[in-house]
């Protein structure tokens, strides 16, 4: 099995200083499966005051090599308000190995008076913008 694993803090597009919250990513490429497949997950660590607001409709897709391709999100809660959007694919109809990885995510935090709301954020996961290290098992 193939494992994927990124050392660093995602980078998000057009970072802004004011952004209450820091993003953590993973990835897994699993070939046990036929065809593989490419498990990429960042997780959303909301600063002081700030939660990931459940109400808001969140989406999470995954662009492989510039590409959208067709993957499912989950999205799970942890504590105490940081949540986790995991994006899956099937490698199958990639035609070339995923160099450059990245979640499109739309997604809202809130505080007891205002909310927030990021749309179509761009998180690397890997490739150009974010180093990926390979493990074989």
């Amino acid at each position: 099995m193939i494992r994927a694993m990124i050392l660093m803090l995602a980078l998000v597009s057009n970072p802004r200083v004011d952004d209450p919250f820091r993003v953590s990513t993973s990835l897994d490429i699993q070939d046990d499966k036929s065809p593989p497949s490419l498990v990429a997950q960042f997780t959303i660590n909301p600063d002081g005051g700030w939660k990931y607001n459940r109400a808001y409709p969140s989406t999470a897709a995954l662009e492989i090599n510039g590409r959208a391709v067709a993957s499912e999100y989950t999205i799970t809660h942890g504590a105490p308000s940081s949540v986790a959007f995991t994006t899956t694919a099937n490698l199958g109809d990639v035609s070339e190995p995923p160099y450059d990885i990245v979640i499109v995510a739309s997604f809202s935090l809130c505080t007891e008076t205002s909310c927030r709301v990021w749309r179509r954020q761009r998180i690397v996961v890997a490739g150009s913008k974010a180093p990926i290290h390979i493990f074989h098992d």
